[in-house]
């Protein structure tokens, strides 16, 4: 059994403890602020390892090495995502902190259709952008 790049595990405790807090401001508990301060400091660890373990995959690092060849993601599609994930972390905040202001209504509106245009691209349009990278030698894997 082959042990877990930290940053992987990072990942997996970041998602739980930021679905923990969103979890716990939905029942209605006081949102005070050492709660808010906790839930944007587990966003800023989770952005950490997430893109410390894309860094690694895309320089064919150790979490690369580690996973298996047949689930190893494509390149343009980890860059996607990493753009995507990075709107996210500049919208969540502004929006936790004031949803209904101006800045955060466009930033609302940016981030949905950017998260609209990557799923299309990753979804409907795979294999147009793989015939892409094999025409002009780009390396996919």
């Amino acid at each position: 059994m082959r042990r877990t790049p930290i940053c992987v595990m990072g990942m997996y405790l970041c998602f739980a403890s930021l679905a923990f807090w969103i979890f716990w401001a939905a029942l209605g508990h006081e949102a005070g602020s050492n709660k808010m301060v906790i839930a944007l400091a587990t966003l800023v660890l989770l952005a950490i390892c997430s893109v410390w373990t894309s860094i690694s995959v895309l320089m064919r690092g150790r979490v690369y090495l580690w996973l298996s060849p047949e689930r190893r993601p494509r390149r343009w599609v980890l860059i996607c995502l990493m753009q995507l994930f990075a709107v996210f972390c500049l919208w969540f905040p502004v929006w936790m902190g004031s949803p209904r202001a101006v800045f955060s209504k466009a930033l609302t509106l940016l981030f949905g259709i950017d998260f609209f245009v990557t799923g299309m691209i990753v979804k409907w349009f795979t294999p147009f952008v793989d015939r892409m990278v094999v025409r002009r030698g780009w390396s996919s894997k």
